[in-house]
């Protein structure tokens, strides 16, 4: 399946699925090593709290970018797409 073709909520619903993912993911680990190491919790929480931050700028980025690759390509398709039609047109004469 071509990324860059899909629906734009389907666009949304994975980017959402992979965010949450992962900071669900952080947050099992975090969870798990302050249960075994109550002493670490704190450092552990400030490292999730950065890793989150920096993750989720990281997607804003990459969902900005991933528009601007998507409407790239819709309109690099739109162009073919009328080239096309206008060759069609003076084929039939």
């Amino acid at each position: 399946m071509d990324v860059l073709r899909e629906s734009t909520f389907k666009a949304i619903i994975r980017l959402a699925v992979i965010y949450f993912g992962v900071i669900l993911t952080l947050w099992l680990i975090y969870t798990i090593l302050g249960g075994f190491i109550p002493s670490v919790r704190f450092a552990l929480g400030v490292v999730l709290f950065v890793i989150a931050g920096v993750w989720t700028l990281m997607m804003i980025l990459g969902g900005l970018w991933f528009r601007n690759a998507r409407r790239q390509d819709r309109q690099r398709r739109e162009a073919i797409k009328s080239s096309n039609q206008s060759m069609e047109r003076t084929a039939d004469r």
